[in-house]
């Protein structure tokens, strides 16, 4: 009773302790939540957002505090009566001052447009990131169980030869076959199982390269769900690509990414032209200063809270500078920055020609892929059949081995052309409906 108890108990703990299989959306989810490479471009938006901050505290006004404090020897000038002393004195003082710019050619607007439209281009950055390592996962994800589906075929490949060997060996047994026949079988069955091998090794190879995208532990055993390709023949197959077009405008973050280039060289260049202009500048200071040399009536040296009332001082003043000539330095980056604008609107031109090739291109590429998928399964069905007739005829000894093994082989390949093909259209229509929806899961 005793033993009874503990094997369900381990048996309890070991289902407790089984982990569910992985989806597709969880290995997408763990993948983002993990991955170092975004990470690191997440504390380039934190970065930008200082950057933003930082050009709007230009407005604010610089203020500052200084004092100072001399211990004067020998000969040197009484501060207050202007007359030569030879005694040793202090002096010290104390001033805040305060400048605020006015005017500089509507640069520090300029700049905080082009902070906040970098920081969009960051976060449209890590957006297309995300979207790239999702892409990744899908297509790393489906490579896996494109594998894990092969082995399953060529196993029932294997155990087919596995019952053809017993087979011919009963055969050979009873004088009905030859040894050259059996000869023929085992090699078969020698085949078939290295085969199963070499896919294996591919399979652990594809895993390793999913658990490597997903940052995954290598103590963790990773298991994936199955996901059914059936809704994806329906939906696939009207697909116009104009239509993809005008819907990919309004989701690609690439394209807010170009975009967001062609305005910064744009601002880039407002903020080059400021330098050409002239700039108003408010400055306001309070000072005062303490004298040991300072004397009140009686002659006594005057307290220090006198003499702080006393040489109080303050100051309002207004700078206005204008370039004049800077050795043309200002007018060569203008030049540039007007070059650099050009350059701009040309990228953005044939990257968002190249991007609508490409929309097109991989709409054509589902039609495609939908088409092939189809006659894969047809292939696939014809192949069936054609090895069940053969099944029959080698029952009935009306074909030899070898042509029953090609019949085998012409299966094994359809079955594992027809996973291939459900892939490529999973990925293509996963494709079109990113540049359709934005999303991809």
């Amino acid at each position: 009773m005793k033993l009874l108890l503990l094997s369900f108990f381990i048996c309890f703990v070991l289902i407790l302790e089984a982990k569910e299989p992985l989806s597709l959306e969880a290995c997408v989810s763990f993948a983002l939540e993990h991955n170092l490479s975004l990470k690191s471009q997440q504390y380039d938006v934190l970065k930008q957002r200082l950057h933003l901050a930082n050009a709007k505290q230009q407005f604010l006004p610089a203020i500052s505090a200084n004092s100072y404090y001399n211990e004067r020897f020998g000969r040197s000038i009484d501060p207050e009566t202007n007359t030569a002393l030879t005694n040793q004195f202090f002096t010290s003082g104390f001033g805040i001052n305060a400048s605020l710019s006015l005017f500089e050619g509507f640069r520090r607007s300029n700049r905080i447009k082009l902070e906040k439209n970098l920081l969009e281009s960051e976060r449209a950055g890590i957006q297309k990131a995300e979207d790239w390592l999702t892409f990744q996962i899908i297509e790393l994800y489906s490579n896996a169980l494109f594998y894990q589906g092969i082995i399953d075929v060529i196993r029932e490949q294997v155990d087919l030869s596995y019952r053809l060997l017993k087979r011919q060996r009963r055969m050979v047994e009873l004088g009905q076959k030859s040894l050259l026949d059996l000869t023929d079988v085992e090699a078969q069955m020698a085949e078939d199982s290295l085969e199963l091998e070499r896919y294996e090794m591919e399979m652990n190879l594809a895993f390793h390269s999913l658990r490597k995208a997903m940052n995954y532990s290598l103590d963790e055993e990773l298991e994936l769900e199955v996901f059914q390709l059936q809704v994806v023949e329906a939906q696939s197959s009207n697909c116009n690509p104009v239509q993809v077009m005008l819907l990919a405008e309004k989701h690609l973050p690439q394209i807010r990414i170009l975009e967001g280039q062609l305005k910064s060289a744009g601002l880039l260049l407002k903020e080059t032209k400021a330098s050409l202009w002239p700039s108003l500048t408010l400055n306001i200071g309070v000072s005062s200063a303490y004298n040991e040399t300072t004397h009140d009536p009686d002659g006594e040296t005057m307290s220090f809270s006198k003499q702080l009332d006393v040489n109080s001082g303050s100051y309002v003043g207004v700078n206005l500078s204008i370039p004049l000539f800077s050795r043309w330095c200002n007018h060569t980056n203008v030049k540039l920055a007007k070059l650099n604008n050009e350059s701009a609107k040309q990228h953005y031109e044939e990257m968002w020609q190249q991007l609508r090739f490409d929309v097109y291109e991989n709409t054509l590429l589902l039609g495609a892929a939908l088409a092939r998928y189809k006659a894969g399964i047809k292939n696939e069905a014809k192949q069936q059949m054609a090895f069940t007739n053969g099944e029959k005829r080698l029952e009935n000894g009306l074909i030899s081995t070898l042509d029953f093994y090609a019949l085998e082989n012409s299966l094994t390949h359809s079955k594992i052309e027809r996973l291939r093909l459900s892939i490529e259209l999973f990925l293509q229509y996963k494709t079109i409906e990113y540049y359709v929806s934005g999303t991809i899961m």
